[in-house]
């Protein structure tokens, strides 16, 4: 994955510790994918330097998923 923080005149590479065709970013910070065979969902809070796996048992706001 790669990111800017200068409206991408620089960008840097940060190493997923999980396969991930996707990434879905909502804003700045706030994202998810997919991981491995789609079943694992994973968020990130800090424009991904951090992933983690999201418990759906107390996700909440969440209603839907679609992996095309």
């Amino acid at each position: 994955m790669y990111t800017t923080s200068d409206g991408g005149r620089l960008w840097r590479f940060h190493q997923l510790l999980f396969f991930s065709q996707q990434l879905d970013f909502v804003d700045a910070n706030s994202g998810w994918t997919f991981a491995g065979t789609g079943a694992s969902l994973y968020r990130t809070t800090d424009g991904g330097n951090r992933w983690v796996l999201a418990d759906l048992t107390t996700a909440s706001g969440c209603w839907l998923f679609s992996q095309i």
